[in-house]
């Protein structure tokens, strides 16, 4: 996928995102393990948020492609957000994946676990 289509990806996940009650904190946050696509907070639930664009099924789901080393980079990266950035009080971490297949969008909260 080019750059600019997952950019345009990440902001149909951030719209879609928002208009279900989500404050979007940062985007495309660079740590030392891996990118954080979104963190957002919904509720008192901060997010971690891996957004995936296929164009259709033909090769599985988009949310198929966080693999378990994908999962493991994020964990650890959500770890070092937490212990080094100022956000807002939660009382709980979800990882969620916003799975976008050609032009319909769907939110996977807890697509996998801390």
């Amino acid at each position: 996928m080019s750059r600019a289509r997952g950019a345009q990806a990440e902001r149909l996940a951030e719209r879609y995102l928002k208009a279900q009650g989500f404050r979007i904190l940062a985007r495309n946050l660079h740590l030392g393990y891996a990118e954080i696509d979104l963190v957002a907070l919904e509720q008192h639930t901060l997010c971690i948020v891996e957004v995936k664009y296929r164009r259709n099924a033909d090769f599985g789901r988009p949310e198929e492609s966080v693999g378990r080393e994908k999962r493991r980079r994020l964990r650890r990266a959500a770890v070092e957000l937490i212990s080094t950035q100022a956000l807002p009080r939660y009382r709980e971490l979800r990882f969620d994946v916003v799975s976008i297949e050609g032009d319909q969008v769907r939110l996977i909260r807890d697509a996998f676990f801390a």
